[in-house]
């Protein structure tokens, strides 16, 4: 698993854990992670709601390694609405 900002890697779960990394965050409505301790300690702060998310002046600044990945591929998956006739 590699951190959302500055790509360094762990080689599973329970070293992110360990290591203090932080799975999970919010750039507004986006949820984004893993974060290496490092990015974590300069580019986030904890919510009123006890969630972390990115600091305001790095909004709109940040360039995250899993939005890179999907950008130019097909959605993962569709939904096809229909009805039934009884």
């Amino acid at each position: 698993m590699n951190c959302t900002i500055c790509g360094v890697s762990a080689d599973n779960v329970e070293d992110l854990v360990a290591e203090n990394w932080t799975l999970s965050f919010f750039d507004e409505n986006d949820e984004h992670g893993p974060l290496c301790p490092a990015c974590s300690e300069i580019l986030l702060h904890m919510a009123h709601d006890g969630e972390y998310e990115l600091k305001r002046e790095y909004h709109g600044k940040v360039t995250f390694n899993d939005q890179i990945e999907y950008m130019d591929d097909d959605p993962l998956c569709d939904i096809v609405l229909g009805y039934i006739l009884n």
